[in-house]
């Protein structure tokens, strides 16, 4: 179904989201984060959120 399909391309996101954020706060040194990381994460998030903003204008209208 595609609500099941969504719900699964929705929590591949978030997982994936998160692994960023993991790898970001364990890097082998110290170090101040570029804006590439902060970059990259903003990217994950903001697919995410068009993908739950489509998904709701598809299955609830």
């Amino acid at each position: 179904m595609p609500h099941e399909i969504a719900g699964e391309v929705i929590g591949t996101i978030i997982e994936v989201a998160g692994h960023v954020v993991t790898s970001l706060g364990s890097e082998a040194k110290p170090r101040r984060r570029g804006w590439q990381s902060y970059l990259s994460l903003a990217v994950v998030l903001i697919g995410a959120l068009l993908l739950l903003l489509w998904w709701l204008g598809v299955f609830a209208g």
